[in-house]
């Protein structure tokens, strides 16, 4: 009898909390190690691509297999946090083997509980990754992918007590971009023009209204240090604000997120680039109808680094979507979509014609949990940009993959 009753009361509780139920036995075991757990993964696959180059015409495309060794360590601590993180992606191209690349990404990151309201923090991440084919500031006739690694650390503090919420955060990072060669073999000077450190400190302070509803003020101060003067003999390096105000909700845990407004601006100090100011702010929701789904959705205006001539800036507005719905315990579908406008602003002397990127993106995939142990992956997705006033630059591509991976 008793057994019964226990029977029932778990098949209760999964019916209340059903993702973390069903799910259970589908959960990576891990690697108990005294008071840390060690998860390593491995996905193996193969996408096609129909256009590597992100070409507006004489489009190639090509097969690429992907290997991704993966760890995660984390620490099992009652009070603090340490974790660490290692992801690779190993990519070789059929055809283009000149395209072959090795993506690294490590990542640390801890907390200090330091009393019950509040809690420091800090971050440290490294990524070494070619820059994407076609990116705006990339080299277009380099004969291999341009080379870019970024080193950067955060450390920050989150104070509450009684209404009053109070963030400070600062976020310093270090690009560091190849220089390029073309199928000639003539050298293209790179880094010179693109090298840059910033640094980014921010406060926050919210007050909660009433229980789910929190009224707040964000201002920000940044810097960016080009390392070298570009060839036109100027240096890019600037200084920039933020200041934003907005409110944050939360309904019964089923739909969070913030909505904010405010102003931003950048200055540099070179005379012959313009300051660039304009609205800052944005919406974030997060949504949960049911355990089974979830739907989230931002809104963001920033101001973002350039380096073509003739300008000097541009306004990125960004509006993205995700929902993942878990069709089965096992089967769990993702849907993207996206939609960036980069106004490019004509900050230099003499200005600039307008130019203005409009970027498309979309993506389903779908996760197919095998067992504990290994699991499959697959997906499609697509991008088009087009380009206001500049030639040979708008470009579409589609992608599909398929993986298999294992996970401990």
């Amino acid at each position: 009898m008793n057994k019964q009753k226990r029977t029932c009361k778990f098949l209760l509780l999964c019916l209340i909390s059903l993702p973390d139920c069903v799910l259970a036995d589908y959960a990576p075991k891990g690697i108990r190690l005294s008071a840390f757990e060690i998860r390593p993964t491995l996905e193996i696959g193969s996408d096609w691509n129909s256009n590597i180059y992100n070409r507006p015409t004489n489009a190639q495309n090509d097969f690429i297999t992907h290997v991704k060794p993966a760890v995660s360590v984390y620490s099992n601590w009652n009070r603090h946090f340490f974790g660490f993180d290692v992801i690779s992606d190993i990519q070789n191209y059929v055809s283009h083997p000149h395209e072959d690349r090795q993506i690294v990404n490590v990542r640390l990151n801890g907390k200090l509980d330091v009393a019950r309201n509040s809690f420091a923090y800090t971050k440290f991440s490294y990524l070494n990754a070619p820059e994407q084919r076609g990116a705006p500031d990339s080299l277009v006739n380099a004969v291999a992918p341009t080379g870019s690694q970024t080193v950067s650390g955060e450390v920050g503090y989150d104070y509450s007590k009684y209404r009053i919420n109070l963030h400070v955060d600062n976020i310093t990072s270090h690009m560091m971009f190849a220089n390029g060669i073309t199928g000639a073999g003539t050298f293209i000077p790179n880094a010179q023009n693109r090298n840059r450190l910033g640094n980014i400190s921010t406060i926050r302070a919210g007050y909660q209204i009433t229980p789910g509803y929190e009224a707040f003020i964000q201002g920000s101060y940044n810097f960016i240090n080009y390392d070298y003067y570009n060839q036109q003999g100027h240096l890019r390096s600037s200084t920039g604000y933020s200041v934003v105000s907005g409110i944050a909700l939360k309904f019964t845990g089923k739909l969070t997120g913030n909505a904010r407004i405010g102003y931003q601006g950048s200055n540099y100090t070179d005379s012959y680039y313009h300051g660039v100011s304009g609205m800052a702010g944005g919406v974030s929701m997060n949504w949960t109808p049911t355990g089974l789904t979830s739907v989230t959705g931002n809104i963001t205006q920033t101001i973002n680094q350039t380096t073509q001539v003739g300008y000097s800036a541009y306004f990125s507005t960004a509006f993205t979507a995700m929902v993942q719905h878990e069709l089965l315990r096992n089967v769990i579908l993702n849907l993207n979509l996206g939609y960036i406008m980069n106004n490019y602003q004509s900050g230099t002397i003499p200005s600039s014609q307008q130019r203005t990127d409009n970027n498309y993106m979309a993506g389903f995939n779908a996760k197919y949990l095998i067992n504990r142990y290994f699991f499959l992956r697959s997906g499609v997705n697509y991008t088009n940009r087009t380009v206001t006033n500049v030639a040979n630059v708008n470009y579409q591509a589609s992608d599909i993959y398929f993986a298999v991976g294992s996970q401990y």
